[in-house]
């Protein structure tokens, strides 16, 4: 079984590298990473730090909380379309003739979808971080009339690596998401419509919704809140993250609870599909 998934899962790695899409969508994430953090440069007129230029976890906090949104939603683009795809094209009767169950192809799609959910998270964090250390100032921040030390520079990155670790399951709940809208319809076109709606909506939701305490049940919530609590914490801020986070690990608890929603019922309406060869 563990072969058989791992050769469906190279063939959707193939299929997803030979499509010219992916690497525009690379192009874009990247202009909009670095495009987040010159805006956030421009309209910053303090300075925090002493040397004349911004702090770097500030502009990796900008630049990722933009990149992170747009990886969003190109992870749900292409899991919307990992199922759907396949009966667009007729290839799921073609892939149901071979020797492999439905369990298998679906644990191959599972596989994918965060195999996918990897690459454009790594790629938008190595674009924002490299951006972030060629332009901006790593150490502590400090008032340079007073020499007051407000954060010590291994404070600061210890909160960036707590804000992609907030921002990491939600990053993955998007794409099962996607996924389960995937197995709705057996077009392609709908699919994507149908995810990105569905993601948007919830997304401006949450931004709607007031008091934190209702939008932390929702998985939309954790990516923005993470990188606006970055870049006030690394510019001297004195606000705590929530204390939901650091002790109850909500961050981890909620994405985790809409995944386990997404998952089964993708795999329910998968196989329930009448699909003959």
């Amino acid at each position: 079984m563990i072969a058989r998934v791992g050769r469906l899962v190279r063939a959707e790695s193939i299929k997803l590298f030979a499509q010219p899409f992916l690497y525009v969508c690379l192009t874009l994430i990247a202009a909009g990473t670095v495009a987040g953090a010159l805006i956030f440069s421009a309209m910053q007129s303090r300075k925090p730090t002493a040397w004349g230029t911004l702090h770097a976890v500030q502009l990796f906090g900008a630049g990722w909380q933009v990149g992170a949104l747009l990886s969003t939603l190109v992870l749900v683009i292409f899991s919307s379309m990992l199922f759907a795809g396949e009966f667009d094209r007729g290839t799921i009767k073609v892939l149901l003739t071979r020797p492999i169950t439905r369990t298998e192809l679906f644990l191959a799609k599972v596989v994918t979808v965060i195999g996918v959910a990897g690459v454009l998270l790594g790629f938008t964090l190595f674009v924002s971080l490299t951006w972030a250390l060629g332009n901006g100032a790593l150490g502590p921040v400090w008032d340079d009339t007073v020499y007051y030390t407000h954060l010590d520079a291994s404070v600061i990155e210890s909160h960036a690596v707590r804000a992609v670790g907030v921002g990491l399951l939600s990053f993955l709940a998007a794409g099962f998401l996607g996924l389960f809208v995937s197995t709705w319809t057996e077009s392609s076109g709908f699919a994507v419509a149908f995810a990105l709606i569905l993601f948007l909506f919830g997304y401006f939701l949450t931004g709607l919704l007031g008091g934190e305490s209702s939008q932390e049940k929702l998985f939309f919530h954790y990516i923005p809140y993470a990188a606006d609590k970055l870049k006030e914490l690394a510019g001297g801020g004195s606000t705590r993250w929530s204390p939901r986070i650091v002790e109850d690990a909500v961050h981890i608890k909620v994405p985790l609870v809409y995944i386990a929603l997404f998952v089964p019922a993708a795999y329910g309406l998968f196989r329930s599909k009448n699909i003959h060869a």
